[in-house]
């Protein structure tokens, strides 16, 4: 959809991790949100390795995301997938991807 759209994907601007769920915001208002794969393991220090992925396209944190072995890149990586999606989440968007969808 991006291909065929003037939208721009948007880059990570922040990320939550939560013991719930991980949550990604980027730019042009993509908010995605996954389960926390990891469960109640939510380690502050571990997690400092993901602040590098601050100001990168979310296509560059989805695909080595979903594919990695940590549960908690996985994580993030379809909270980005999520986020992606967002600007095509309107009625005519959904419809074009073969789903009912009303005005």
């Amino acid at each position: 959809m991006y291909d065929e759209s003037k939208v721009r994907p948007g880059r990570l601007i922040r990320f939550g991790i939560k013991p719930w769920g991980n949550t990604i915001l980027g730019s042009n208002n993509g908010c995605g949100v996954a389960a926390n794969f990891a469960g109640v393991h939510v380690n502050r220090t571990e997690n400092q390795k993901f602040l590098d992925l601050i100001g990168k396209p979310l296509f560059e944190i989805t695909d080595p995301g979903i594919h990695s072995a940590d549960l908690m890149e996985r994580s993030l990586g379809v909270a980005s997938m999520s986020a992606l999606y967002q600007p095509f989440l309107k009625s005519s968007s959904v419809r074009y991807c073969g789903f009912l969808a009303q005005e």
